[in-house]
């Protein structure tokens, strides 16, 4: 997808919301093109809203338990991917957001879980196995003041170093890793 398409689309849902704005499909395509463009507060409301408008595919709950856990909200994502998993067992969102939010909540044993019932389901585990892997990322950036500047990143999904090899991250030269963590073990 575009940035620019996505933009374009989003505009024609929100005039099409003046015509009808209790049309849940529309809510959908907003707060999917709102995910896709990283806008997870607003794609939550839209999908929150085509919710309580009822009569929402399975796919809409596995949504938003995927958004919820790039906002950092476990439980809640549980919740939602609880609630698509049992309207329909075959949506790999939904496992993807159970083993993601399991392993935010320190259960190593059910995200492990849930990353074999993606891969019975079609979906990459291995992958998902590495996002639920690699969380914080430390690095240091050189300043004049030499004084050291601790980041930390939390990879989440939509994060473009997800899934990149480190040599291949586009960093500043002045920026150096120091510290992995996988599977809360810390590598060097």
């Amino acid at each position: 997808y575009h940035e620019i398409d996505l933009k374009l689309a989003l505009d024609a849902y929100i005039k099409a919301l003046k015509y009808n704005d209790k049309n849940a499909k529309i809510w959908i395509n907003i707060g999917v093109a709102y995910a896709k463009l990283n806008y997870l507060d607003l794609a939550y409301e839209a999908f929150l809203k085509a919710i309580s408008l009822g009569d929402v595919p399975p796919a809409v709950y596995t949504n938003m338990a995927c958004i919820l856990t790039d906002m950092q909200e476990p439980e809640e994502a549980i919740k939602y991917a609880e609630k698509g998993l049992s309207l329909n067992s075959k949506i790999s969102d939904g496992y993807y957001a159970m083993a993601i939010s399991y392993k935010m909540l320190g259960n190593e044993e059910e995200a492990e879980r849930y990353c074999k019932l993606l891969a019975v389901n079609g979906g990459n585990a291995d992958y998902v196995r590495s996002v639920v892997a690699d969380t914080p990322v430390l690095y240091y950036e050189e300043e004049e003041d030499e004084h050291i500047n601790l980041k930390e990143i939390v990879l989440k999904r939509q994060n473009p170093w997800t899934g990149v090899k480190i040599r291949d991250l586009d960093i500043s030269r002045q920026s150096v890793i120091v510290l992995v963590k996988r599977r809360n073990k810390s590598l060097i």
